[in-house]
């Protein structure tokens, strides 16, 4: 069959009226004259065979002469069909798709591979190859490998064995799709049993997930064995794991392989598969409900301390004090620190559900993150912190169940008489839901510690900046303010956002191209404002670079890695057409900035703003919008939220 660029040419020559020359053909084409030369002679020699000369005339060109038509029908006519059959099969037309297929062809071919011949598989032109591989050298960079061209021979992929290993388990076994054909099915099945039943003989509570990652790795070693591709690592190193409880297992393992399916692993091979024991997913329970403090040390529990303290302090969860978030935490850091160690990847197939659904746990996790690299330098990607944010979102749930009473504090200026009505009148009505810290005066709120205060009920307007809300009401409480209070009490979302936002923050149908284009507009109009510090831009940045902060149906919601203004604001700009945050497309754009002394108003003012991205009409209206009184209307219809509505969690 003729290869694309040699039927260009042969369609070329049939259309002619007179001779062209290779300078011309090779302009039109887009490759040199030197290709066109080559291609010339090769197609010359298929032609010979099937009724039709190419003539080459040097210094007028080339010309095509039919002396049989009918062999020559005949061969165009199977050279169509052979053709068309090609493309009946999968063949990637996406430049995710053809991307995604280089991707695989360079990672399992142990030859080099020419860039016509990559061309001609998937239909394309050589110059769309070249194209498509700028994006696949940098996810292979992302990986350590690069891809080395020789001259005349091709392209190959080059590399750590180790990483290679780590990039097919990453890019060609996929978690739907475990087993990409690779190994026989039922030998990929043994090796899952085998795995299985050791883990469980040796008291390992490895997770499912943790489970199919390790017989992942397991399975990519027995086929590199195979092909005589070891990994090797440095002496000391091996020595190192060969203490470890870990390697004893996996030497079981691999004496377990050898006896079944006569693969003899190397020590170096053993110890490949103890550094994915010791970095697997961990459940926090075994079987027997018993915790596994075995696997634990001091250190583990200081870290996981250390880390929710941290995210105590910024978030106001009150999660710390959990017992099962902490042995599920400090498992969880003691697998997740070693594959940093090791350079290890890990798949999380929950991660757009968790930062979608659990944005607040989500959060907790980009703080954890934040941390460990700061103290621990352990550097921790998204797939990661969505784990650990599976943790967090558990304990937050086990909250839930439990009746927690807002704390609040009276300010009164009529006298004792009238603040101690004002507080049995609010003992009586929200004796469940509400904790009365007190009564004070004006004057008092100057000294008084507010860290512990949920809520100030006033019944004078109060003109200093707290870091607490506070709800005006009248000393003999009206039906309105009975009405609003009951509202913040029980978690209504009336005090959420739209108390937040104001007509010189919002910002319609702007003409923003990138999303490093918005963020510099809000930085730009916020300074203006006096509301920023001096790195709010680069706090920005610094979120995104984490995890992209887009939700899904066209919103995104930024904000700072940190707590960094003096008060709490949301400013949102809408676009005229979309713009690409990370890999989802946004033209809603809500700036979130929590003040730096309070932030028990952060986990509703998310789940407001969340529940926007789940609301395509809200959304639609909101971009339609052309004024603060049509974008306010429309976000009226999110302070009441479904309560029968729920996102079931994913297990740990």
């Amino acid at each position: 069959m003729l290869s694309l660029r040699q039927e260009e040419l042969l369609r070329r020559l049939m259309q002619a009226e007179q001779e062209l020359t290779g300078e011309e053909i090779a302009r039109l084409i887009g490759v040199t004259s030197r290709t066109i030369r080559t291609d010339m002679k090769a197609l010359k020699s298929i032609l010979e065979v099937h009724g039709a000369t190419l003539h080459m005339k040097r210094g007028a060109g080339y010309t095509l002469t039919v002396e049989d038509y009918g062999a020559f029908r005949t061969f165009l006519k199977n050279s169509m069909r052979e053709r068309n059959e090609k493309k009946n099969q999968v063949i990637p037309n996406q430049p995710e798709d053809r991307i995604s297929y280089l991707l695989r062809r360079l990672l399992l071919s142990e030859d080099y591979m020419k860039l016509d011949e990559l061309a001609e598989e998937l239909f394309v032109s050589e110059s769309t190859v070249k194209n498509d591989l700028k994006a696949v050298k940098h996810l292979f960079s992302l990986h350590g490998l690069s891809v080395a061209h020789r001259p005349k021979y091709g392209l190959r992929l080059t590399g750590d064995e180790m990483k290679l290993r780590y990039c097919l388990a990453e890019h060609v076994f996929q978690q739907e799709h475990p087993n990409p054909a690779l190994l026989p099915e039922e030998t990929y099945q043994l090796i899952q049993d085998m795995v299985r039943s050791r883990t469980k003989a040796s008291g390992l509570h490895v997770s499912e997930i943790g489970l199919s990652n390790l017989v992942t790795h397991i399975a990519i070693a027995c086929k590199r064995i195979e092909e005589k591709k070891l990994v090797m690592m440095p002496e000391g190193e091996l020595k190192d794991i060969q203490t470890q409880p870990a390697f004893q297992v996996a030497r079981q393992m691999a004496e377990d392989m050898r006896h079944v399916l006569g693969i003899d692993f190397p020590l170096s091979e053993m110890a490949y598969i103890a550094i994915h024991l010791m970095g697997a997913k961990m459940m926090a329970y075994g079987e027997t409900g018993h915790t596994l403090f075995h696997m634990l040390d001091e250190e583990h529990f200081r870290l996981t301390h250390q880390l929710l303290g941290y995210v105590e302090e910024h978030m106001s969860l009150d999660i710390q004090t959990d017992k099962e978030l902490i042995v599920g935490l400090s498992l969880h850091l003691r697998s997740a620190i070693h594959r940093f160690r090791y350079d290890m990847n890990i798949r999380n197939p929950y991660l757009s559900d968790i930062k979608r659904h659990y944005p607040i746990a989500f959060e907790a996790g980009v703080y954890m993150g934040r941390w460990l690299k700061e103290n621990e330098n352990v550097e921790i990607h998204e797939d990661e912190i969505g784990y650990l944010a599976l943790h967090i979102g558990a304990a937050i749930e086990r909250t839930k169940t439990q009746t927690v009473r807002k704390k609040c504090l009276i300010v009164c200026a009529t006298g004792v008489a009238s603040s101690q009505l004002l507080l049995h009148k609010l003992k009586a009505a929200f004796s469940e839901r509400l904790e009365i810290a007190g009564t004070a005066s004006v004057s008092d709120l100057l000294s008084y510690d507010l860290r512990s205060i949920d809520l100030i009920i006033s019944t004078i307007p109060l003109q200093n900046t707290l870091p607490v809300p506070v709800i005006d009401v009248h000393t003999i409480l009206s039906e309105d303010d009975m009405l609003r209070l009951k509202q913040f009490v029980q978690g209504s979302q009336e005090m959420g956002v739209l108390r937040y936002i104001s007509p010189k923050m919002t910002f319609f149908q702007q003409d923003l191209q990138t999303r490093e284009e918005v963020l510099q507009f809000f930085v730009n109009v916020l300074q203006e404002q006096n509301r920023i510090p001096d790195d709010f831009e680069q706090l920005l940045l610094e979120r995104e670079e984490v995890s992209p902060t887009s939700f899904g149906h066209l919103v995104a919601i930024p904000h700072p890695i940190k707590p960094a203004t003096d008060d709490t604001f949301c400013a949102i700009c809408t676009l005229r057409k979309p713009v690409l945050w990370g890999e989802e497309r946004v033209q809603v754009v809500c700036l979130l900035s929590i003040q730096k002394t309070y932030q028990k108003e952060l986990q509703s003012l998310y789940q407001f703003l969340v529940r926007l991205t789940e609301q395509k009409e809200v959304v639609e209206q909101i971009i339609k919008a052309a004024s603060f009184e049509e974008l306010t209307a429309a976000l009226h219809v999110l302070e009441q939220p479904d309560e029968k509505k729920g996102y079931p969690f994913p297990h740990l």
